[in-house]
């Protein structure tokens, strides 16, 4: 995942490498402690909708793509995870897409 500064903030572009081969094709920020994540499942056809009770502001999602087995690591199918910011781990909280892409966060009014 890259990070771009802000505007108005010193140059320069942060990579965080994942964990286990993750390989993420979209990613959301958390801007409210309110609100819900849009997931389009572009394979199956759908848009899924993730709550929580309370959101942590600035928290990562990421749609990350299955994984075939390999020699270090077995098979994982499609899944949203919440992205650890400092280890690059992908937690998943959310599975059984076919092919998840496209998301964001909506905040509550």
């Amino acid at each position: 995942v890259f990070f771009r500064p802000a505007k108005g903030a010193p140059a320069g572009v942060k990579v965080l490498h994942l964990l286990g081969g993750a390989k993420v094709d979209d990613t959301v920020f958390v801007t409210a402690p309110r609100g819900h994540v849009l997931i389009a499942d572009t394979k199956g056809g759908t848009v899924y909708r993730l709550d929580a009770p309370a959101w942590s502001v600035g928290s990562a999602f990421s749609a990350v793509g299955p994984i075939k087995a390999g020699a270090k690591a077995p098979a994982y199918a499609a899944y949203v995870g919440a992205i650890d910011l400092h280890s690059g781990a992908a937690i998943p909280v959310a599975s059984g897409f076919a092919n998840p892409h496209g998301m964001a966060f909506v905040a509550d009014k």
